[in-house]
């Protein structure tokens, strides 16, 4: 051992050049042409580094970088790595999300707030977590929410628009901002029994007066609280993107990580408090008197359902901290992906203008009364137009498209005609399904249509905007909910238009015109500059 020690304190850096390097390199060059994935489509380098993936990744376009790789080498599988393939076909991406196939190591690293549906690897987890929230979003008792996505949501964007209007004939609306804001005090009030008061942030800074603050229940601020939220998610996506940051000392971090993990702390003791405020009320059976925590507990929400949920097999029910894990990834994964998807359906119909006219004319012929509520069921079977754009939309620009990644399993798994060995990752590309030629007739292409009919509805089984298989996002159905009834009520009683209606700016595609960037899930990079529309009302 000594002899060893001595040897290697007298290595200088040439030798390190001389024989480590090319030993190294041999390495790289044997498990390459050893590849047991080197008969895959790809890049022939792929055979040896994934580096190309990890540049895409570091600027989070790693979703387009997979979709295009998928597109070029046929749209089923394809090799992005010694160890990695990505899989655009819609058979193989559901057996990759099936149960066979294990959620890798990238879930647990962006677990900040705990173990919960969205982060754990553990199947029996998994099975118990579902059986406990499966009535929780289930269509029945979505439905029974859509009042609290009106008051706390809808109602108050409208005011927000006829603020912004305010007697002109028509002005400029961001519609990121506006919709990102509706779509978290809906969330809010749903998991967190009250509105975050995110809407508010919105007419302070845009200096319009407000009748009331949404907030309420704990005296902590709006600010404060969204403060907390965006800190959680910052962390959330940062400890993903680089997970050795886990493992170091809070101690020794930098000031601005520890300043994340602070937020984050206080959003889960918020969290915490909120889960266990409700339960004494629940205890104390208090009546209802309104949508007040102090008020009542039968307000039919995700925070009740979550606290009286149970094991369908063992009767076991969920910690308060347990419940506060899950309202925290839901807040997380529920906003941004429900509020972009609406931005990005009237950016594509205002590029599309016959589409435009078609759904406005559908939803106006149908509910032509502004003064009455437009309830889900109805627009459900009514707006049948509606709801195709809203599959296209998803298809054409998932907020989900990234590529999420599973385990191989032990004995491997076959994916079309090759084998693909255990200690592989599989990226499951929503996106490159999305946009695969042997499943899509012109895929490029926005056209509603092909949700139309019976074949329509065939084809929206193979929009995997919400995952699918063991894994499918629980609240798929309340996402669909918010998007028809905030689409149904914005086109019936606003008119919205491009600022730079140009004929250029119609047929230039839209993913050249808007960029994205991937954090988990896809957004806008410039919402500032490309979410900015006319609106007038109807």
């Amino acid at each position: 051992m000594q002899a060893s020690l001595i040897f290697l304190q007298s290595l200088t850096f040439s030798d390190v050049l001389t024989f480590i390097v090319p030993i190294t390199i041999s390495g790289i060059i044997y498990r390459g042409l050893s590849s047991p994935l080197r008969h895959l489509p790809g890049a022939w380098y792929t055979n040896f580094t994934d580096i190309e993936r990890k540049y895409h990744a570091w600027r989070h376009q790693e979703h387009k970088y997979l979709m295009k790789q998928l597109d070029k080498y046929g749209g089923g599988i394809v090799r992005v790595g010694p160890q990695r393939v990505a899989v655009g076909e819609i058979a193989m991406f559901k057996k990759t999300m099936g149960p066979r196939m294990a959620k890798s190591k990238m879930y647990e690293d962006f677990a900040v707030v705990g173990e919960n549906i969205f982060t754990t690897r553990n199947r029996e987890f998994n099975r118990m977590r579902r059986g406990q929230m499966g009535k929780v979003f289930k269509h029945p008792s979505v439905v029974q929410m859509q009042q609290l996505v009106y008051e706390d949501g809808i109602d108050r964007l409208c005011l927000l628009f006829d603020s912004i209007i305010s007697g002109q004939k028509k002005t400029v609306c961001n519609l990121y901002y506006a919709f990102a804001m509706m779509a978290t005090d809906v969330v809010s009030s749903l998991a967190f029994g009250h509105a975050f008061g995110a809407m508010d942030l919105l007419f302070d800074k845009m200096g319009l007066d407000t009748e009331h603050r949404s907030f309420n229940g704990s005296g902590e601020s709006s600010g404060k609280v969204m403060e907390l939220t965006v800190g959680t998610m910052m962390l959330m996506v940062l400890t993903a993107e680089l997970p050795l940051i886990r493992k170091v000392p809070r101690k020794v971090l930098p000031k601005g990580i520890k300043k994340l993990y602070s937020l984050c702390d206080a959003l889960m003791e918020f969290a915490t408090a909120t889960v266990s405020g409700r339960r004494k009320l629940i205890e104390n059976e208090k009546p209802v008197c309104g949508d007040n925590l102090d008020q009542g507990t039968r307000r039919h929400d995700i925070l009740n359902a979550l606290i009286n949920a149970k094991d369908v097999d063992t009767g076991a029910t969920m910690s308060n901290k347990e419940i506060a894990s899950e309202i925290t990834v839901l807040l997380a994964a529920g906003t941004d992906t429900t509020s972009n998807t609406i931005v990005s359906c009237i950016q594509l119909l205002l590029r599309h203008p016959q589409v435009y006219k078609r759904v406005k004319g559908e939803v106006r012929q149908t509910f032509a009364d502004k003064g009455k509520t437009i309830k889900y069921e109805e627009a459900r079977e009514q707006l049948p137009f509606l709801i195709a754009t809203i599959y296209e939309t998803m298809r054409y620009r998932a907020t989900t498209s990234g590529g999420w990644p599973r385990d191989s399993p032990d004995q491997g798994v076959v994916l079309g005609e090759y084998f693909i060995p255990s200690g592989v990752v599989i990226h499951g590309s929503i996106g490159g399904v999305h946009m695969n030629r042997d499943t899509w007739e012109k895929p490029f292409e926005f056209n509603p249509d092909r949700f139309m009919g019976e074949q329509g509805e065939e084809r929206k089984r193979n929009v995997v905007a919400f995952s699918s298989g063991t894994r499918i996002c629980p609240g798929r159905h309340l996402a669909m909910l918010e998007m028809v009834l905030t689409l149904a009520t914005v086109l019936r009683d606003y008119d919205f238009a491009l600022i730079d209606p140009s004929e250029e700016t119609r047929e230039k595609p839209y993913f050249e015109q808007v960029d994205e960037v991937c954090h988990i899930t896809t957004g806008f990079a410039n919402p500032d500059k490309d979410c900015n529309v006319f609106i007038s009302r109807a």
